[in-house]
């Protein structure tokens, strides 16, 4: 089984390789926006505004990459993120935070279930490898989760509850 870091050079290839970590949003203020559309029973320009909101914060992720990144711009690269296939976990959104001091930077918070908010947010890592792809993610075993659950130092029933269907009994 492929995983994400088998398109990040280990420390044994001879070079620097890097990752990216990422967080943007489309600001409290739009959010606001689209909520007081519905709270106006405007609900057709509420999901207008949302989605907009929404491909603004993507926007602004891939703009981050294509500048902030300029020198690995070039490589292509993918953007996995917290709770999609390819990377279940949505509390890894923790590490990352901690990492880019992001709520004091963005205003992005994090809630207890680690959800974002504002709502138009995202975050992940960017891989910069031109052959990087997203993949699919397969059932993970009892043993894999327990082993995950000892690495991070957590409780198997914690982590089965942040993998969700990814575990498998």
């Amino acid at each position: 089984c492929a995983c994400s870091a088998d398109f990040v050079a280990p420390k044994s290839a001879g070079f620097l390789d890097c990752v990216g970590l990422f967080a943007a949003t489309a600001g409290v203020e739009a959010d606001n926006f689209a909520k007081s559309l519905k709270s106006e029973g405007k609900d057709y320009e509420a999901i207008i505004a949302a989605t907009l909101c929404d491909m603004i914060a993507e926007a602004y992720a891939k703009y981050l990459n294509q500048t902030k990144w300029r020198p690995f711009a070039a490589c292509g690269g993918i953007r996995p993120a917290c709770g999609y296939p390819m990377w279940p976990d949505h509390s890894e959104k923790l590490e990352i935070w901690k990492l880019l001091n992001a709520e004091a930077k963005t205003g992005i918070r994090l809630t207890e279930s680690f959800m974002m908010t504002p709502a138009a947010s995202v975050c992940g890592v960017w891989l910069p490898n031109p052959e990087a792809k997203y993949l699919n993610s397969v059932p993970v075993c009892r043993d894999q989760a327990e082993r995950y659950a000892r690495l991070k130092g957590a409780s198997y029933e914690s982590i089965k509850r942040l993998l969700a269907t990814a575990v498998s009994e």
